[in-house]
């Protein structure tokens, strides 16, 4: 991801895919790189909101904290859409050439990652906000843009990958995944939007559709994934800067685990029988696994982060890679809990939700910092 120093200058988006690793000036403008990064901040935060609600914790400070999230996310989905928008419209030329590399234009997938996140949030995190009427009202129209964005954006990104090509291994970076992972988001948010619907054939036909884009982002986050890890097990992580990437690779696999229990549950109630329970006995199977799989990443990401750290890593716009992978499985381990009824996963859960909280609020208070000490935010405000 483009990095915000405690200078605020930002890593070129190849450096950060894996890329090029020629160091840019400290004088580099925020804007000419901005563009659809800025969208991780949003998704990032929502997500935190999103993990509080599905997390084994209850209580009025709990909620009110997740609402109270969920509002800065809707903050920054505004003004990430307002800064890409304009930047967009004044450099589009500049842009398209920033965005030409198979990481950068990858990007493009965390927009639609945004907007479905934080739809989702509409109905768990902002009811007491909006009630239950306009909360699905404002979910169904941001979770339905953010699926067919995602969908385009799943289809398109790898087309323009093969146009480009051909491309080796060592071209390939944990920030490809963000093309991979829109549709397996968008599957969870159908998962979420369903008991809400009333009973008919429309219900149903979304039931068939979530699993349709469940079933798409597995294939293509596998793909994605395997690439990903092959690179890293041949060529190593990549640049110091864009270490905190190696996290991404968790985001499909804590999605996916959310995304099966919330389907899986729905069709144990609504499915005739034998589908039914198939359905519901596989999110708990494919769960288990996952969260096995998942947590060993998490020991090898973690792990490399640590190097980079020794190595000088620096703040960076890279450390929101941290949020929304963590996050999904924070509601991964959390809706595998009420299926297995352990102890030990609803433990890790509630760990991981802290280490969660903790990374998100490090990681906000720095960008906000590294913006203000580079004097970007007037130019961000005078783009908007």
């Amino acid at each position: 991801m483009q990095a915000v120093t405690h200078a605020a200058p930002p890593i070129a988006p190849a450096t950060a895919a894996g890329g090029s690793t020629r160091r840019r000036s400290a004088r580099v403008n925020p804007l000419r790189t901005a563009g659809p990064t800025w969208f991780v901040t949003a998704m990032g935060t929502g997500i935190v909101a999103n993990a509080v609600t599905f997390a084994p914790v209850d209580g009025r400070a709990a909620r009110g904290f997740a609402s109270a999230v969920w509002i800065v996310a809707v903050v920054l989905l505004v003004l990430a859409t307002t800064v890409t928008v304009a930047e967009l419209r004044r450099r589009a030329a500049d842009h398209a050439a920033a965005t030409a590399g198979p990481g950068a234009i990858a990007f493009w997938g965390t927009v639609p990652m945004a907007l479905t996140t934080i739809g989702s949030g509409a109905l768990l995190d902002a009811a007491p906000l909006l009630g239950s009427s306009l909360g699905l009202s404002v979910a169904l129209v941001l979770c339905g843009i953010g699926t067919v964005l995602g969908v385009v954006v799943a289809v398109a990104v790898p087309v323009v990958w093969i146009r480009r090509g051909p491309w080796g291994l060592g071209d390939v970076a944990p920030v490809w995944i963000l093309a991979a992972v829109p549709p397996m988001v968008s599957a969870a948010a159908v998962g979420g939007i369903l008991p809400q619907l009333a009973d008919g054939p429309g219900r149903d036909a979304l039931l068939v559709a979530g699993y349709g884009l469940f079933g798409l982002g597995l294939a293509l986050g596998l793909v994605v994934i395997t690439l990903v890890v092959l690179r890293i097990a041949v060529h190593g992580p990549g640049p110091t800067a864009a270490a905190p990437t190696v996290f991404i690779v968790l985001g499909p696999l804590g999605q996916s685990v959310t995304a099966a229990c919330l389907l899986g549950t729905f069709a144990r109630d609504v499915a005739p029988a034998p589908l039914g329970a198939a359905l519901d006995g596989f999110a708990t199977g494919f769960g288990s696994v996952v969260v096995a799989i998942a947590m060993a990443w998490l020991l090898v990401a973690v792990a490399i982060v640590a190097r980079a750290a020794r190595r000088g890593m620096p703040f960076a716009l890279t450390w929101w890679s941290f949020t929304f992978p963590i996050g999904t499985c924070v509601t991964g381990t959390s809706l595998l809990a009420l299926r297995v009824d352990g102890a030990a996963v609803e433990g890790l859960a509630l760990t991981l939700l802290v280490a969660l909280i903790a990374v998100w609020a490090t990681v906000v208070v720095r960008t906000a910092l590294g913006l203000l000490r580079s004097g970007a935010v007037p130019r961000l405000l005078r783009a908007g």
